[in-house]
């Protein structure tokens, strides 16, 4: 008694030349066109966050310096409850010419620190209106996105004998080329300091 083999098309020598042929056909050219896309598409949507948290890291030297502002204006505040005329070797050209003292040249209230991101910095304290700021210029070298003056401010005010701190851009129509808003430090998330300074003033 014999039995017959049955063997399926796809595994004789015809079906599995045929399957040999689909196997190291490789990609067409339609499918390389769309993983091209579809890497193109991640990337664009991936390099600019990665942009902005490169920028971000590096402001970390802003965001110290921000702090060794706001202890001395703190540490001046409670001694003499008021704030200073002078500020780390700033001194306030709005404060010497209301209180009548001798004019303060330009380039005698600007500070060149040491610094690669800081270009230079000003303090300012308008003793009418009761409040006190300092303007850090940056260094448009290492921010290429930052366009203009390339300026960021940190405002201060007092309400009750509290300290109140805003930071981030003077106001959009100061300057027609604004410091970028989307890599501002954290601390400094304020599009319009002069608006928000003003709102905290009507308070007292």
């Amino acid at each position: 008694m014999s039995y017959a083999t049955v063997v399926p098309e796809s595994c004789n020598g015809l079906g599995l030349a045929k399957l040999m042929g689909r196997a190291s056909r490789g990609f067409t050219i339609l499918e390389f066109m769309m993983v091209l896309a579809i890497v193109g598409l991640l990337a664009s949507i991936a390099l600019p966050f990665y942009s902005d948290y490169q920028m971000r890291s590096r402001m970390v030297e802003v965001t110290a310096f921000m702090g060794e502002v706001n202890t001395a204006i703190m540490a001046e505040l409670s001694t003499s409850g008021e704030f200073p005329d002078q500020l780390l070797g700033s001194q306030s050209r709005i404060a010497a010419r209301q209180q009548g003292q001798p004019r303060v040249r330009r380039r005698d209230s600007r500070v060149r620190p040491d610094s690669g991101l800081i270009q230079e910095w000003y303090y300012e304290y308008n003793p009418r209106r009761q409040f006190a700021y300092v303007a850090i210029r940056l260094n448009r070298q290492e921010i290429p996105d930052c366009r203009g003056r390339c300026m960021l401010h940190l405002a201060f005010t007092t309400v009750n004998n509290e300290l109140n701190t805003v930071c981030g851009r003077w106001n959009r129509g100061y300057w027609r080329d604004p410091f970028p808003p989307r890599i501002l430090p954290y601390e400094c998330d304020s599009t319009n300091v002069n608006r928000e300074l003003r709102r905290i003033r009507r308070r007292r």
